[in-house]
């Protein structure tokens, strides 16, 4: 395993200064830091912030239509349109935990393209909503935490098991959007504003899948 410092630096000694896509094939490598460390990498990156479920129709699917389109985008945009049924349904199924025992399971993931020149503005619109989250929260505890409690995470399963730590994948734009609700605070509505316009911008192709009953 490689950590997101580990994994820039051998690519970068295997002399791949520069590559148009980064396609991860692996569960949580949407996150924004491993998006920061890799951004100067690639012009683009594919990659999920949750579980990634796949029999492997996504990354065969990427590389027909990169033969047939000879583009990322387009190639992404045709491997959604033709698996999105198949890879829906990877997301439900059973676990063998022995014994002949099998536990049914429901995840939830996304994936997405993502433009690496547009994740600065991510990236800046974030550290203001630290610097002021951190202005804000002498007055305005009850608040944030209130906003904090609610904000969307995702529940990781990974491998099989309950993780020892809580949930600690946080949606940026959802906290962003319950902070400036909570708080009331004009300065974090245009904090918020402004991510939401980022991520638009960043995200080329977006798709989910929600399976989970609750």
């Amino acid at each position: 395993e490689l950590d997101m410092s580990e994994l820039t630096t051998f690519i970068r000694s295997a002399g791949l200064h520069r590559l148009n896509t980064i396609f991860f094939h692996n569960c949580l490598m949407g996150n924004m830091e491993t998006l920061t460390e890799l951004r100067g990498l690639s012009d683009y990156i594919v990659a999920s912030a949750h579980l990634l479920e796949s029999e492997g129709e996504l990354l065969t699917e990427y590389v027909r239509g990169l033969l047939e389109k000879g583009n990322t985008e387009d190639a992404i945009a045709q491997m959604f349109e033709r698996v999105h049924p198949t890879w829906e349904q990877s997301y439900h199924g059973f676990n063998d935990v022995g014994d002949g025992n099998k536990t049914e399971y429901w995840y939830n993931g996304d994936y997405k393209l993502i433009r690496t020149a547009k994740l600065d503005a991510i990236i800046s619109a974030a550290k203001r909503l630290a610097d002021r989250l951190l202005a804000l929260y002498p007055t305005q505890k009850e608040a944030i935490d209130k906003a904090t409690r609610e904000v969307y995470r995702f529940h990781t399963p990974y491998p099989y098991v309950e993780l020892t730590f809580f949930h600690p994948f946080v949606d940026l734009a959802d906290y962003a959007h319950l902070l400036a609700k909570e708080t009331g605070d004009a300065e974090m509505a245009a904090i918020s504003s402004d991510l939401d316009k980022a991520f638009s911008e960043a995200f080329v192709h977006y798709a989910d899948v929600s399976t989970n009953v609750q």
